[in-house]
C-alpha cells in the first residue's frame, strides 16, 4: 500500500472516531471544563489524584468526557435541602 492509501485510511479512521464521539456525546477536556464550569487544570488534577469526575481514556493520551456521565456526576453532587416535618 502506498503512502497516500495509508493516509486515506487514517483519515477515514479519524473521521469515524469523530462521528462515534458525537454519537456518544463525548467532548474533549476543554468542552467538559466549560460544561462543568471548571478549569481544565481542575479536571487534570481530578484525574491525576483519582477523583470522581468520570472520564474515558480513548488512547494513550486522548481523554474524552461523556456528557451523560457528567450529568450523572452533577446529580450525585447536587445538595438538596431536606424538609423536616415538625408536626
Amino acid at each position: 500500500m502506498d503512502f497516500e492509501g495509508w493516509e486515506t485510511i487514517q483519515h477515514r479512521q479519524r473521521s469515524l472516531e469523530m462521528q462515534s464521539d458525537f454519537k456518544k456525546n463525548l467532548v474533549k477536556q476543554d468542552g467538559a471544563a466549560t460544561y462543568l464550569g471548571l478549569s481544565e487544570a481542575t479536571l487534570e488534577r481530578d484525574r491525576w489524584r483519582g477523583g470522581d469526575i468520570p472520564y474515558i481514556k480513548v488512547g494513550p493520551r486522548a481523554i474524552r468526557y461523556d456528557l451523560n456521565q457528567l450529568d450523572d456526576y452533577l446529580e450525585t453532587k447536587t445538595v438538596r435541602k431536606e424538609v423536616v416535618n415538625h408536626g
